[in-house]
């Protein structure tokens, strides 16, 4: 979703089960995050993860991102 011209938001939601579909041999994982344009060829990147069963509980991701 994009709030304004330089700011987008989003999420995403995964996750794996096994053949026999024990849950606590699969996984689920959250992300919620955007970017900020700081000029028309870079963009600052930022995520919140959060999982359960065999991932990460909580996470924070940072980037940048240029177009050459």
């Amino acid at each position: 979703k994009q709030f304004t011209p330089k700011l987008d938001f989003g999420a995403e939601v995964t996750g794996a089960l096994t053949r026999s579909f024990q849950l606590d041999q699969g996984q689920v994982q959250t992300q919620i995050g955007g970017n900020y344009a700081i000029n028309k060829k870079m963009t600052f990147d930022f995520g919140l993860v959060a999982g359960r069963f065999n991932t990460a509980r909580l996470g924070l991701q940072l980037g940048l991102s240029i177009d050459f």
